[in-house]
């Protein structure tokens, strides 16, 4: 089938699918109201934040084409349940963190929480590395070291073979709060939580951690406690990028803001369909995948 995309269930199933050659779209979706007045003016209303919205279209002949039933067999609960992950080629290389784990401060504007409980902003300290201009406090008061099973409070961010992902973040802890990660096995596996070390919104570096595809086919991110005491997190910005594990990265210079997805939900069965009167006979599928887990408390 040609290009592939890295894609599955994190803690479940990941493997490579097909990509579409053609009649792929990613979309950032909305709400947007415009009013109109009886005096001619106008007015808007949108949301500041959005969703993602992913359309996969294909139209391949029978043979070679087998691999596409792939999609209705994670649609269908065939791997399990669980919400869908993949690693967006588009985004390797600026940053694959969902656009309010990038930047945090965005929650401020009606961006979903990343936490169990409401954050609270300060100013970012002034910077040369287009840092965005507010910084998130979150309470570790009651968190703890454990994977929450929340989906809406982990990031998660996919490996692909012969990849390394490079991550870090900017910000500072106090007391028992932390930032973890955990890495996620081949066969589901979840690692042990590791804090990661801050990083200053001042500092010109943006990535001090990584992660092989050797040693891991997906990365979970949370912020937790050592021990539910009293403490606080305060998030600036988080970056991540996929590299070839034969490169070796830039690891300093401004911040990019994020372009990834929380987990994304099928909207239709992704069901394959055979046109056997066409000479010779061809497979077509056309499926959407829809950001749903920032949004999704359980």
């Amino acid at each position: 089938m040609g290009k592939q995309l890295w894609m599955g269930i994190p803690t479940k199933k990941m493997q490579w699918v097909p990509a579409p050659l053609l009649g792929a779209e990613a979309s950032n979706v909305g709400f947007v109201d415009q009013m109109a007045f009886e005096n001619g003016g106008t007015d808007i209303q949108r949301s500041a934040a959005y969703r993602k919205e992913y359309t996969f279209e294909f139209n391949a002949p029978v043979k070679g084409s087998e691999e596409l039933g792939v999609f209705n067999k994670f649609a269908s609960g065939y791997y399990g349940d669980g919400l869908i992950y993949f690693a967006d080629p588009y985004a390797f290389e600026t940053n694959l963190f969902p656009a309010h784990w990038a930047s945090p401060g965005l929650i401020e504007q009606g961006w979903p929480q990343i936490t169990s409980s409401s954050a609270f902003f300060t100013a970012t300290a002034s910077n040369t590395y287009d840092q965005p201009s507010r910084t998130a406090q979150f309470n570790a008061i009651g968190l703890s070291t454990a994977l929450p099973s929340e989906p809406y409070r982990v990031a998660f961010l996919t490996i692909p073979p012969g990849y390394t992902l490079h991550f870090g973040w900017s910000g500072s802890v106090t007391d028992s709060g932390r930032l973890y990660y955990r890495t996620i096995a081949s066969d589901g596996t979840v690692g042990s939580a590791t804090a990661l070390t801050a990083l200053g919104a001042t500092s010109a570096t943006r990535l001090n951690a990584s992660v092989a595809s050797t040693s891991a086919v997906a990365v979970a991110f949370y912020v937790g406690s050592t021990d539910g005491s009293p403490g606080q997190v305060d998030i600036t910005s988080m970056m991540a990028q996929l590299w070839k594990s034969t490169v070796s990265p830039t690891l300093t210079g401004n911040h990019i803001p994020g372009d990834g997805h929380t987990g994304l939900a099928f909207a239709d069965d992704a069901r394959v369909e055979t046109y056997r009167y066409i000479n010779p006979p061809r497979k077509a599928l056309s499926t959407r995948l829809v950001e749903v887990g920032a949004w999704r408390r359980a």
